[in-house]
């Protein structure tokens, strides 16, 4: 069974071990370990969100890693970045598993309307931003869509 758990003194250098390969890793960061540019945006607040990183474990073993993000005056717009799966993990089901995960987690975690969520699965950048750099700037509106 996959669950999260938060990024700790206990578990941060095991998160830093985490990897992509080098052609996944536009999608999630400019930079590896991935995690470090996750936890070093929680620690400064960046864009002036709160961010929760988590580690994806299989049982004991961290298998991958994300981050919820939100403005501490809007807590129910939340978004996920630098969602990955190790390079040695993928192909297991593991980010399926971890996005039913973070989905339960907000059901019952956060002030979401009940019926509503939004999504984007490939954020439209202007050109020469990267994805990991729109994490610092305000998201554009999304559509809205049902939960299944």
């Amino acid at each position: 069974m996959l669950t999260l758990a938060p990024v700790t003194a206990g578990n941060w250098r095991a998160a830093l071990a985490l990897e992509v390969t080098a052609d996944q890793l536009a999608f999630v960061a400019d930079h590896q370990p991935v995690a470090a540019v996750a936890l070093a945006k929680a620690y400064v607040g960046a864009a002036g969100h709160a961010w929760t990183p988590l580690l994806m474990l299989r049982g004991a073993t961290p298998v991958g890693f994300l981050a919820l993000t939100h403005r501490p005056v809007d807590p129910g717009h939340i978004w996920l970045f630098h969602f990955f799966v190790d390079h040695r993990h993928q192909r297991r089901g593991h980010a399926r598993a971890a996005m039913e995960a973070v989905i339960a987690l907000l059901r019952t975690r956060t002030p979401l309307p009940v019926g509503s969520a939004s999504w984007s699965t490939r954020p439209t950048l202007p050109p020469g931003r990267s994805t990991a750099a729109a994490a610092c700037s305000p998201p554009a509106p999304r559509p809205r869509a049902t939960w299944c």
